[in-house]
């Protein structure tokens, strides 16, 4: 199968010679023809091999729906009731990630520096392909990446692992997230998602009808955290690029997140050295297990 570069050489070099014909016969109508066939087609692999391309930088998600009402088409009603959420629930981890916070709407510079794009449809059951920014901000901080990453961990976590994803996102982007499965369910469908970065690990979800069923009973059974400000005073541990603090108070280690929109202030504690931390705790009650799970945010 020729890549998109291949295919926008072979179809330029035929787009040149049929209009080089065009220009020296112009009475050749068969020519004309085929010059503007091939300028259509030089045009559609240019779209083709952007799109290759950014989604080797990282920036294109695939949500391909299965089942048998996507056979190659999807109604028009079950596209959007399904992407909707999916926007939606990006922006609101977005939003969660940059600044800390949940909010009833998304501002709208986070949506921009987001900036998802509509691609496309491509064949193979229904392929819907999703276009982000990946350029880095003036933090060097890349909001879409940072949100594809925490999403598609959301999507496949299980045990302790999920109540730190869905602190991670917000409750708002997870019920976004809910909706997206729900409508997908509802229509008979399931879900399979990826994203493929050269740079850096692959990201995927099979929604399977199961696998839908489980993230979505896992979010129905979460409740809304109790959440309070409170100081927390250590010993820093460990500093991770992917937005959190590790703190030692005692004998006990805390994992305190950080907005990205604090990555300098985050950046400015020392290994080994003692820090005081004022935090947002959510407090979840895990329901399975009758216990009380803690997770925190530097807010300051």
């Amino acid at each position: 199968m020729k890549t998109a570069q291949e295919k926008l050489n072979f179809y330029a070099a035929r787009h040149a010679r049929q209009r080089q014909r065009a220009e020296n016969s112009p009475q050749d109508q068969a020519a004309s023809f085929f010059a503007s066939v091939y300028g259509q087609y030089v045009e559609e692999a240019e779209d083709e091999r952007i799109i290759e391309q950014r989604a080797r930088a990282g920036e294109l998600i695939e949500l391909r729906f299965m089942g048998e009402r996507a056979n190659g088409r999807l109604p028009l009603r079950a596209l959007l009731d399904a992407v909707d959420p999916f926007e939606r629930g990006m922006a609101h981890a977005a939003h969660r990630l940059h600044t800390g916070e949940t909010a009833r709407q998304p501002v709208q510079s986070v949506r921009d520096l987001l900036g998802l794009e509509f691609a496309g449809l491509e064949h193979g059951s229904t392929r819907v392909l999703v276009l982000g920014d990946s350029r880095a901000d003036l933090t060097g901080v890349n909001l879409f990446e940072a949100t594809a990453t925490q999403v598609f961990r959301f999507l496949n976590a299980k045990g302790d692992d999920f109540y730190d994803a869905a602190d991670a996102i917000g409750g708002q982007a997870a019920r976004c997230i809910d909706d997206l499965l729900k409508e997908t369910s509802g229509y008979g469908m399931t879900l399979e998602m990826s994203c493929q970065r050269d740079l850096l690990p692959w990201l995927s979800w099979r929604g399977t009808t199961d696998e839908i069923d489980r993230v979505r009973r896992l979010i129905e059974t979460t409740q809304e955290p109790e959440v309070y400000e409170e100081t927390l005073e250590g010993v820093v541990a460990a500093l991770s690029d992917v937005g959190s603090i590790t703190l030692c108070i005692g004998d006990e280690k805390r994992r305190v997140r950080f907005p990205l929109k604090l990555i300098k202030q985050a950046q400015q504690l020392t290994i080994a050295q003692p820090a005081k931390l004022r935090v947002l705790t959510s407090r979840y009650y895990d329901s399975v297990f009758k216990r009380d799970v803690y997770k925190h945010t530097l807010i300051g």
